[in-house]
C-alpha cells in the first residue's frame, strides 16, 4: 500500500479484476492503506453485466463497511426535477432517490403503432423545443440499441434537425447494413465499389488483381453484364468472381421484375433486401455466423430492422438516397460542421451525462427489456438501464413504444 487513500467513484461497475487491482493497492497488514472511498449506485445504475461488473461486487464492500467503517447514503439527486425522480424510481421498483429541486419537471408516456410514427412524433417534438428556444445540444435521444435508432435519424433527416451519434456511427454507417445495401446498389446501379464491397461480404477471397481488372473494365464504360464477365481474364479468381457474378445477377433480375410499374420491385425495397439476403449467397454464409454469440445477434437484429425500414420505402432508390443522406451527415459531424446539435445515443454511451430535454424511445418488448437480457434472464439489469436514461433529463422526459 503506497497511499493514504484510495477513493474509486463509479464503484458499481467493478468486476472481479478492478477488485483484485483495488485489493493490491490498498494493501494488507502494517502496509494497509488507511482509508478506502467507494462511491456508487449497485441499485440503480449498475449496467455493465457484459464487462463482468455485478451489483454483489459492491454491495459486498457495503455490507463489510457495517462492520469496518461507515456507509453513507447519498439519495438526493440535484439533476431531475421531483416527477422525473419519481419516474425512475418507479422504473426500479424500488425508491433510489429524492429531487433536491423545487422544480417539479414533466414526464409524459406515449404508445405508437410503428417505429416510423414513434420516429416522426420525437421529431415534432424536437422541433418544437427548439422553436421554443431550446438549444439542440440540450436535447437527447437515448435508445437500447443502435438498431432502435434508425427511424428517428431518418425523421430528423426529413426535418432538417442537425443532430450527432455519440460514441460511433449510426444506423446506416454500421458496416453490416451498408454491406447489405451495397447489393442493392450493385444490383441496380453496377456501382464499381459497391460491387467491390459485395466481394468482401461474405469474402470470396479476390484479391488486389481482381479489384484492379474490375476497375480496368469500368473504365472501357463496359456496363454490367461486361463488368461481372471480367471474371474470365482472371481464371485462378474464377470461382469467387462466379460467385458473385452468379449472385449479382440473380438479385437483379429479381429487381427488374417489377420494374415495370415503376416500382425497384412489385414487392418493395423490403422484398428486394431478402432477394438479395436469398440469392446472393450471404444468408447461411459467414457474414451471419462471424464472431461471438452477442455479435451475431446484434448483426441479425440490424438486418432485422434494416428489413423492417426498407418496409417504409416505395423504391430501392429512394431507400438508398436516405441511407447516402444519412452517411453524409454523420460525414459533416466527423468534420466538425454546426456541434449545436441534437444528441443520439444509446443507454449506455448517455451515463454520466444529462440534458435538459430527453426522448427515451423504443421501450418495447423484445427492444426493451432486450430480449437477449430476458433470455439470460437479466430483466433487473434491464430496469437499471432504464433508470439511466430516464434520469439523464434534466427538466422534460417523454418515454415512448412501437
Amino acid at each position: 500500500g503506497r497511499y493514504d487513500l484510495v477513493i474509486a467513484d463509479e464503484a458499481q461497475d467493478m468486476n472481479p479484476m478492478r477488485c483484485a487491482v483495488l485489493a493490491r493497492m490498498v494493501g494488507a497488514g502494517a502496509q494497509r492503506v488507511r482509508t478506502v472511498m467507494l462511491v456508487g449506485d449497485a441499485r440503480g445504475q449498475a449496467i455493465y453485466r457484459f464487462a463482468g461488473a455485478t451489483p454483489e461486487v459492491f454491495l459486498a464492500y457495503e455490507e463489510g463497511a457495517a462492520g469496518a467503517g461507515h456507509a453513507l447514503a447519498l439519495s438526493h439527486n440535484f439533476r431531475c426535477g421531483s416527477a422525473i425522480v419519481e419516474a425512475g424510481n418507479r422504473v426500479l421498483g424500488v425508491p433510489v432517490g429524492v429531487s433536491a429541486r423545487s422544480e417539479t419537471g414533466s414526464v409524459a408516456v406515449e404508445d405508437y403503432e410503428t417505429g416510423f410514427e414513434e420516429g416522426a412524433a420525437t421529431a415534432e417534438h424536437i422541433k418544437g423545443w427548439i422553436a421554443a428556444g431550446v438549444e439542440p445540444r440540450d436535447i437527447a435521444v437515448l435508445y437500447r440499441t443502435r438498431g432502435a435508432s434508425a427511424e428517428i435519424q431518418m425523421a430528423l433527416l426529413e426535418d432538417a434537425i442537425p443532430f450527432v451519434i455519440r460514441g460511433g456511427s449510426g444506423f446506416f454507417g454500421r458496416a453490416v447494413v451498408q454491406d447489405a445495401l451495397a447489393y442493392l446498389t450493385a444490383a441496380t446501379t453496377w456501382d464499381v465499389e459497391a460491387i467491390k464491397r459485395c466481394s468482401d461480404a461474405p469474402a470470396r477471397y479476390l484479391g488486389r488483381a481482381w479489384r484492379d481488372a474490375l476497375d480496368g473494365v469500368a473504365a472501357t464504360g463496359a456496363g454490367g453484364a461486361e463488368l461481372l464477365a471480367h471474371r474470365r481474364y482472371l481464371p485462378r479468381f474464377q470461382r469467387g468472381g462466379q460467385n458473385l457474378a452468379d449472385g449479382l445477377g440473380a438479385v437483379a433480375e429479381a429487381l427488374s421484375a417489377g420494374a415495370g410499374d415503376g416500382r425497384a420491385n412489385r414487392d418493395g425495397p423490403a422484398a428486394a433486401l431478402r432477394a438479395a439476403y436469398r440469392l446472393s449467397g450471404l444468408k447461411g454464409s459467414t457474414f451471419y455466423t462471424a464472431g461471438s454469440e452477442r455479435e451475431q445477434d446484434t448483426r441479425k437484429e440490424l438486418l432485422e430492422t434494416l428489413l423492417s425500414v426498407a418496409s417504409g420505402f416505395d423504391t430501392v432508390p429512394d431507400l438508398l438516397a436516405m441511407a447516402a443522406a444519412a452517411r453524409s451527415a454523420e460525414a459533416e459531424v466527423r468534420a466538425g460542421e454546426n456541434p449545436n446539435r441534437v444528441v443520439l445515443s444509446t443507454a449506455h454511451r448517455a451515463k454520466g451525462l444529462e440534458w435538459s430535454h430527453v426522448c427515451v424511445i423504443g421501450m418495447s418488448e423484445r427492444i426493451w427489456p432486450h430480449k437477449r437480457s430476458v433470455a439470460e434472464g437479466a430483466e433487473d439489469e434491464e430496469r437499471r438501464l432504464a433508470h439511466v436514461a430516464v434520469t439523464r433529463a434534466k427538466d422534460v422526459l417523454v418515454v415512448s413504444s412501437r
